[in-house]
């Protein structure tokens, strides 16, 4: 083969890469291009366009093609370095690189091919950043890049919104254009709490029950759009410094379909909030890929970075010196070898300390401001920071790179480490960094991207409250936008302990608005006892008019769900009156449905009702559409718990038929959970259960949702089937959902998938299953109790009985301790039958006493179902049946009631039990037609089914 075409390019760094590239071509002899494409693993396309397009090719494909042909890498890798350098002075894209060759290659393999996440993590300066930026600028897969800094956990989601801006940004928008134009109408809209310039309007704080959800979905659903366009990549550095709902988005991601995930984690960093280190641990032990722990480099590696550092070959006894100190820690390496051969400093801190202690004038300035930062600064930024004109700017940035003390960072400038900026702040004398913060405040708030909680935080270290209150109250606005409750919460209640008077008004903020803001905020995110402590102060903002009703409405639902009932109804009913003598609006709407919510919540059910349809009234009046369906929603279950079945069931459809939400799949998967839930307790038919859920499953297919309620109303259509006798059926509604592990949101689904294998026979393989659930995390609520009542099938029909039983036993504690209690039939009578299999008089006499003392009886009159009265029969037979005192006829009316209400396989249980108890009473030819008519029951369930061939056996 002859030489290659040349490309036509002016003198300069580029030119010669590509003349070195063509000189090494001859030199190995002329091979083909598709026999360098077989060496290297590139397509020949690739190869020929390194050498004859006037693009500069990725460092990957140099390197590769460079040791495919025998030259020297490293003096490559310093011609592609000056050819990649950007004509403005700033440092290479790309950082040296010495060692880590597998390294390298498991990261560009992961980030071009990969799926899932890679981890890599290491100490402080063990070259994390350096390996996953040379992997970045050497990969044919855009990779987009997000930051973590020390101030991350005040700016929610900021890296992500770092990730998805590159990503706009590549080609003015269109590709994430394009992607969108494939994506649900709410994708775009959610979006934009991150990207506001996607919306024509700025996202409002406020949210309904499924923004957050709507957020997570939107980011996950564009990612994968993306992904499907061309080749995507992503890639967050220094996890450890991220915001929990950063870490909430990545976990939702680790359940969807994603590109490849890059993370980088410090190991050592004893600044990190306990919290976050849980939570960054938990990502790791969820990737299924090895995590990849950097150690420091051997003396042959490190010879190479001197190397490389140096622009020579370093002898020898300099490279003993070196790596005897830096003891192959990269960034000690780097600069030692800088500082010079005289630096007397063993430790790195003290070595970093020594090269800033040199420094003075502007250069001093750069360095001050970019420590203080502690993130990189985009030049308009640092120029007004470092209070330099534009020149004295340059030639300071010119000087830092030759020290080696910037590293790469495109259009913003950044220290070559976190740890130079550690050493910085140290060495600021007292003041300069009250005044270096002033000054990165009014820097940053003259860009239009800039992060509002980051500027708060640098007026507070610099000491001006006033201008921090301004900037806090932008800040937990802009955290609200973003669904973030624990920050919110953190702006709203630093706020509230600068708000000077109650008079002052601050960018259109009241105070009682502040305080309200703040209370909600507290217990979205959990901290119910500061929004508790918080509602002390609602006497003494100076509220009044709407704006009292609604911090009376959040102290008064707060004081009935965790504190006096009967001091929380008095506030509501307080701000029900302030409403009352307005005109009609949403605020009275909602202020008289959470009153009829803790009434619902308290059992009084009269009042509740008085109150949903004054409020059902209110909302048709004034044209809610939002609230009159959440109002149907607490009618339907009203007359659910009331014993109106045939109320509750036009209630749910009417819910369901409402327009409110029409076309937005989380509300419709809403809707539909709601309706079916409702419809279970009512024993409706499998049909009616299944064109109930049509819709929302419809829509949640169509967009790929994989958030809980999609696998809870997944969950309520299985087990209709389930309970309907078709098996077949429910493990088909499962299947898909239930193919990959367990996770949080895939929780209730897997668990009535563990009640469906056992029914299917496959009892080892639920009690696994069983085994993966139980590991997993989770809030002991109703949906929690409930899902207990599937695993415990499996506990039972494997033999283990022990382990079903104190299962159950912490279900109906769960469950009869609290208003759920009108739901615990099932779980109650179900720990009756693990007593008795298990022979454990004490347990059930356990259960009698919390029975006993329960909140609601929860076979009364007034628990919720169709079912409970049968469950009584069940808790009284199988009771009987541990005494050794059960009866054929107990059970036969057992199974009579769940023939009325189309339950084959537990009739068919039922009927068994009663043959037994026939047997034992001598009553052969009873039993015997009592077993001929169990087996038809239970038919498709294979442990029942077994059990009862065994018992007919044995009659014979």
């Amino acid at each position: 083969m002859s030489a290659l075409p040349r490309p036509e390019l002016a003198p300069g760094p580029s030119r010669t890469l590509n003349d070195a590239l063509h000189d090494l071509h001859h030199r190995a002899g002329w091979p083909s291009l598709r026999t360098l494409a077989r060496e290297t693993g590139v397509s020949h396309t690739t190869v020929s366009k390194a050498f004859s397009r006037p693009a500069l090719p990725t460092w990957g494909t140099t390197e590769l093609l460079v040791e495919a042909m025998g030259g020297d890498v490293v003096v490559f890798h310093e011609l592609w370095l000056a050819a990649s350098t950007p004509t403005n002075g700033a440092a290479p894209v790309a950082p040296l690189l010495a060692g880590r060759r597998a390294e390298l290659t498991v990261v560009r393999h992961h980030l071009d091919t990969g799926t899932g996440l890679l981890v890599v993590t290491g100490e402080a300066g063990i070259g994390k950043t350096t390996l996953i930026r040379s992997a970045v600028c050497s990969v044919e897969t855009f990779v987009a890049v997000g930051l973590c800094h020390p101030l991350s956990a005040d700016v929610p989601l900021m890296p992500i919104a770092e990730m998805l801006r590159k990503i706009r940004d590549l080609d003015s928008g269109q590709w994430l254009n394009d992607a969108l134009a494939d994506c649900p109408p709410y994708v775009t809209e959610a979006l934009a709490r991150l990207l506001p310039e996607l919306a024509d309007t700025t996202p409002p704080g406020s949210a309904d029950e499924f923004a957050r959800q709507r957020l997570f979905t939107a980011v996950s659903t564009v990612l994968e759009k993306l992904g499907e366009l061309r080749p995507l990549a992503l890639v967050l550095e220094d996890v450890h410094w991220a915001d929990l709902t950063t870490l909430d988005i990545l976990e939702h991601l680790l359940d969807r379909p994603h590109p490849p995930l890059v993370t980088t984690v410090r190991t050592d960093d004893p600044g990190v909030a306990h919290a976050i280190r849980e939570r960054v641990s938990h990502l790791r032990e969820r990737s299924t890929i090895e995590p990849l722990v950097l150690t420091p480099l051997d003396r042959a590696a490190t010879f190479d970075q001197l190397a490389l550092t140096l622009g020579r070959a370093p002898d020898e006894e300099l490279v003993d010196a070196i790596y005897a100190r830096g003891q192959g820690l990269p960034l000690f390496t780097e600069q030692l070898a800088s500082a010079g051969r005289n630096t007397v400093p063993d430790g790195l801190a003290d070595l970093l300390d020594s090269r800033l202690g040199v420094l003075d004038g502007d250069e001093w300035s750069i360095m001050c401001a970019l420590g203080v930062a502690d993130r990189p600064l985009p030049s308009p930024v640092l120029q007004a920071a470092a209070s330099l004109d534009a020149d004295q700017m340059v030639a300071g940035l010119r000087d830092l790179s030759d020290r080696r003390l910037l590293g790469a960072g495109g259009d913003a400038a950044r220290l070559r480490h976190p740890l130079l900026g550690e050493a910085v702040r140290r060495r600021l004398v007292p003041g300069e960094a009250r005044l270096q913060h002033r000054h990165l405040a009014e820097a940053l708030a003259q860009e239009p991207d800039s992060e509002p909680g980051e500027i708060a935080h640098h007026w507070h270290r610099a000491g001006e409250d006033a201008q921090e209150l301004v900037w806090r109250l932008t800040a937990a606005e802009r955290a609200d936008e973003r669904l973030a409750s624990r920050e919110a919460f953190d702006s709203w209640s630093r706020a509230l302990e600068l708000w000077p008077s109650v008079e002052m008004v601050e960018g259109g903020h009241t105070l009682p608005h502040v305080l309200s803001r703040a209370i909600d905020t507290a217990r979205r995110h959990g901290r119910v006892d500061r929004a508790l402590e918080l509602t002390q102060r609602l006497r003494d903002v100076g509220a009044e008019g709407p704006e009292l009703a609604e911090l009376l409405r959040h102290a008064g639902e707060l004081r009935c769900l965790w504190g006096d009932v009967t001091e929380g109804m008095s506030l509501l009913s307080e701000a029900v009156d302030i409403h009352s003598g307005r005109p009609a609006s949403p605020g009275l709407v909602h202020c008289l449905d959470t009153r009829a919510s803790m009434h619902v919540h308290t059992g009084s059910f009269a009042e509740a009702r008085v109150d949903i349809d004054r409020a059902l009234d209110v909302a048709v009046e004034i044209g809610d559409s939002q609230g009159e369906r959440r109002i149907l929603t607490w009618a339907a279950w009203l007359a659910l718990a009331e014993g109106n079945f045939a109320g509750a069931r036009e209630l749910s459809q009417k819910v369901l038929s409402s327009p409110a939400g029409a076309g937005d799949p989380f509300v419709e998967v809403a809707l539909a959970l709601n309706a079916t839930d409702i419809l279970l307790h009512l024993g409706a038919p499998v049909a009616v259960v299944d064109v109930t859920a049509e819709r929302g499953l419809a829509l949640a297919d169509r967009w790929g949702l994989t958030v809980r309620l999609v696998g809870m109303l997944r969950c309520n259509v299985a087990e209709a089937h389930l309970r309907a006798g078709d098996v077949g059926g429910a493990f088909a509604v499962l299947l898909e959902v239930t193919a990959s592990a367990p996770t949080f949101a895939s929780y209730d689904a897997h668990g009535v998938r563990v009640a469906v294998d056992t029914a299917r026979g496959l009892v080892d393989e639920a009690v696994v299953r069983v085994a993966a659930l139980d590991a997993l995390p989770h809030v002991r609520d109703v949906n929690w109790a409930e899902t207990q009542l599937c695993l415990a099938t499996a506990d039972l029909w494997a033999g283990r009985e022990r382990a079903a039983l104190a299962r159950l036993e912490e279900a109906v504690a769960c469950l009869l301790g609290t208003d759920n209690a009108l739901l615990a039939a099932a779980a109650t009578a179900l720990a009756a039958r693990a007593a008795a299999d298990a022979r454990d008089g004490e347990a059930a006499a356990r259960l009698r006493v919390m029975v006993g003392e329960a909140a609601a009886d929860p076979f009364g009159p007034t628990a919720i179902g169709v079912a409970a009265p049968v469950w009584r029969l069940v808790w009284t037979a199988e009771l009987h049946r541990l005494e050794g005192s059960d009866s054929a006829d107990g059970w036969v009316k057992a199974a009579l009631g769940w023939d009325q209400i189309g339950r084959p396989h537990d009739a068919g249980y039922c009927r068994w039990r009663a043959a037994q108890s026939a047997l034992r009473e001598g009553r052969g030819t009873v039993a015997v037609r009592l077993l001929e008519r169990a087996a038809i029951d239970a038919r498709e369930h294979v442990p029942l089914s077994n059990a009862i061939a065994r018992t007919r056996a044995g009659a014979r």
